[in-house]
């Protein structure tokens, strides 16, 4: 298993039979003062895996409708109306296309995630999974930012101050009239 991040010793660990997250944390030297224990990564190879599956089954079956409202659209075309049908019917396969494509280009990361608290500090707020050979966890370091994103004029990432509340962060972003 790798371990990354905020722990004493990062690195790559063997398993001990039926180890679990925090067992292994605590075997790489514990969480560091900077751990981000909420911010926790944690993927698996056996996850990746299937969510490759699952976006391929997603681009089959888009594929698959795609093709099927190109026949019924090319059914119900008048003959008065082929040009801009077929204009349309361009416009409309292009943009499929493209949606096709950056699914075909994700790549799943395999990532689970671990329903932490927004309070979650210590080794004992991890939850009991047991490690498989192959899982990746990494533990952030504390961030020193907010990320404002939009509607807002400001959609950038602004310095986290101890104590500041939402609001101050959207008077600093600044929130567009019409956002909800």
């Amino acid at each position: 298993v790798r371990v990354e991040g905020e722990v004493g010793a990062p690195g790559v660990y063997q398993l001990r039979s039926g180890e679990p997250l925090h067992g292994l944390i605590d075997r790489a030297g514990g969480l560091t003062r900077d751990a981000y224990v909420f911010g926790t990564e944690f993927a698996r190879e056996e996850t990746r895996r299937k969510q490759r599956e699952a976006l391929d089954d997603a681009v089959r079956r888009l594929e698959a409708q795609i093709a099927t409202s190109a026949a019924n659209q090319a059914a119900n075309i008048g003959v008065s109306d082929v040009q801009a049908a077929a204009q349309r019917r361009a416009a409309q396969v292009d943009a499929q296309r493209a949606q096709l494509n950056r699914l075909r280009d994700l790549q799943p990361t395999g990532r689970i995630a671990l329903e932490l608290s927004v309070e979650a500090a210590k080794l004992s707020d991890l939850p009991d999974i047991t490690l498989e050979d192959g899982d990746r966890v990494r533990i952030p370091n504390r961030p020193s930012f907010v990320f404002a994103v939009g509607a807002v004029s400001n959609s950038n990432g602004l310095l986290w101050r101890a104590g500041r509340t939402l609001k101050p962060y959207l008077d600093l972003a600044g929130v567009d009239p019409d956002a909800d």
